[in-house]
């Protein structure tokens, strides 16, 4: 749904004063925290792309008005635990085989401004031949989108680890991207 609004600005110069600026900005701060335009039965709730495209508009807009102090961003995550096979999803497990010396880990992700979940990883450590194998799950409506098996160099700190799967992440191609690419190559060959 694009929401527009016509809206002409008063004549004459536009006057916005420090309370004004500071108004707008905590408003864009509670707006940006704890306000979401999409919703699951179940309780979840999240921005839309539309929501965040007008959020980021919004903040340019402020950072025009106010002399604010870098926000951090990027993401992070409650503490891993180790985990049992049965807790971790068949994709996984699958990408792994018969390895033997795997750790089974998972953690929550969590944007760093906002402190909204945004997913969870599925890690299996092989420190044998030092090497991880990561697979994202992000809610997506009903469903989650899969993103990964991706094998990386394991660090020795795990946190490390989980760090390389965050930063290679927008290279990562999703379950529905793999099966689509896949598609794409079987129809080239026929």
């Amino acid at each position: 749904m694009d929401l527009i609004i016509d809206v002409t600005p008063k004549p004459g110069p536009l006057v916005i004063t420090e309370d004004d600026a500071i108004a707008f900005a905590d408003f864009l701060t509670f707006v940006s925290a704890y306000c979401s335009d999409k919703s699951e039965r179940d309780g979840r709730r999240w921005k839309s792309k539309d929501l965040l495209e007008r959020l980021d508009r919004m903040r340019g807009l402020c950072d025009k008005l106010i002399d604010e102090p870098e926000i951090e961003q990027g993401t992070y995550w409650t503490p891993y635990h180790e985990c049992q096979p049965d807790e971790i999803q068949p994709i996984l497990l699958q990408e792994i085989g018969n390895r033997t010396g795997v750790k089974l880990y998972s953690a929550n992700l969590f944007d760093i401004p906002s402190g909204a979940p945004i997913g969870h990883i599925e890690l299996a450590l092989d420190t044998e031949v030092k090497e991880a194998c990561g697979v994202f799950f992000f809610p997506r409506g009903f469903e989650e989108e899969i993103v990964g098996p991706e094998w990386l160099a394991a660090s020795p700190e795990m946190d490390d680890t989980i760090q390389s799967f965050v930063d290679a992440l927008p290279g990562m191609k999703s379950i529905q991207q793999m099966s689509t690419d896949t598609e794409a190559r079987s129809d080239d060959q026929a």
